[in-house]
């Protein structure tokens, strides 16, 4: 008795589909970019690296728990916490460039201050511009279905009632 075996498509069931990936060389590609551009920032700029690695602290921490695929969180608190970390760079960069100035900065609490409380306005603003942004929506239509009320009235008195009558109808 010989045993055979059918296909899926045979038995009737559907092929598995195998998942779409995104092209390997790119994601691999931007990887290296990203370790070679910490890598190069560690060698050769070590002082801008220890204030950086204070300042991207927030935003890791809010890429892990961002649930959203497009990582707004992270964006946000990121973007805010590295401008906050960017007068200390600057300071750093045109002044003294040196590790031991980069460990005074960091010393400081109200370096710490500022940078996490820019992370923060980053957490602030991608929790408050949504609701800002429905509130100004929902006011703006309000305000587009009054003036067209108005205007509907407007035919209405110009063209009597039969108007209005047809257009509930249609």
């Amino acid at each position: 008795m010989a045993v055979t075996t059918k296909t899926a498509s045979e038995n009737g069931a559907k092929p598995r589909r195998l998942a779409r990936r995104p092209p390997a060389g790119r994601v691999r590609g931007f990887g290296l970019v990203v370790l070679m551009a910490i890598a190069s920032t560690m060698m050769f700029a070590l002082p801008i690296f220890l204030i950086l690695v204070v300042a991207s602290v927030p935003p890791l921490v809010a890429y892990f728990i961002d649930r959203d695929s497009e990582k707004y969180a992270a964006v946000a608190v990121g973007t805010l916490s590295l401008s906050g970390a960017l007068p200390y760079i600057l300071d750093l960069w045109l002044n003294t460039f040196t590790i031991r100035e980069a460990v005074l900065i960091l010393a400081d609490p109200y370096t710490w201050l500022v940078i996490y409380g820019a992370a923060a306005a980053g957490w602030l603003m991608y929790f408050m511009l949504p609701i800002a942004a429905h509130i100004y929506l929902k006011m703006s239509s309000d305000h587009r279905i009054a003036i067209l009320q108005k205007e509907c009235e407007a035919l209405v008195k110009e063209w009597g009632s039969a108007i209005g009558d047809s257009a509930e109808k249609s």
